[in-house]
């Protein structure tokens, strides 16, 4: 009798030290999906107009703090229906994020590989070409899952075609939703 009582006294002393090392604090963010929307303000050195648009991308933490992101960006002029040109951009980027914790403040960094893709459909111009994103902000958590992202700034290089050297500079704001 006096051995199983110390075989469960051991037990349960092992095994509660066991559980404290998978706390929950010890291992979160380390698996996190988000899925994120933006609106978004793009300055170009190839256009006239600035151009307006949408984002929408998910990141998936692969770490602690370091993990995978990838977005769709969809731009146009302001008066994108009355523009003669009917210029757009549709741009594809995958790449790794560095994100942190701060309180209820998520500090973020990226540099994301792409293809960029200019359509001007009234000269018949379409070009694709690969570039390069680099960029940061911040999300501020509102709730456990859902979150404000007030700056989401980005330099966007490529060559397109005629445009041999592009760079632009885009600004987005938007709201970030953890699936899990």
């Amino acid at each position: 009798m006096k051995t199983k009582f110390f075989f469960f006294m051991w037990l349960t002393i092992f095994g509660a030290a066991a559980q404290a090392q998978t706390s929950p604090g010890a291992t979160r963010g380390t698996r996190r999906l988000d899925v994120f929307g933006e609106g978004s303000w793009r300055t170009t050195q190839y256009h006239s107009q600035n151009l307006w648009g949408a984002n929408i991308g998910a990141e998936v933490s692969i770490y602690r703090w370091v993990g995978l992101r990838g977005e769709l960006d969809l731009t146009a002029p302001q008066d994108y229906l009355s523009y003669k040109y009917q210029l757009s951009e549709k741009d594809l980027f995958v790449g790794p994020i560095v994100k942190f914790h701060k309180g209820r403040f998520y500090p973020f960094g990226y540099a994301l590989p792409g293809i960029t893709r200019l359509i001007y459909p009234s000269t018949n111009f379409h070009d694709s070409e690969v570039g390069l994103a680099l960029g940061g902000g911040t999300d501020y958590a509102l709730s456990n899952r859902l979150s404000l992202r007030p700056i989401d700034f980005r330099w966007t290089a490529a060559s397109i075609g005629s445009i041999p050297d592009r760079k632009e500079v885009s600004i987005s704001a938007g709201l970030v939703l953890q699936v899990f």
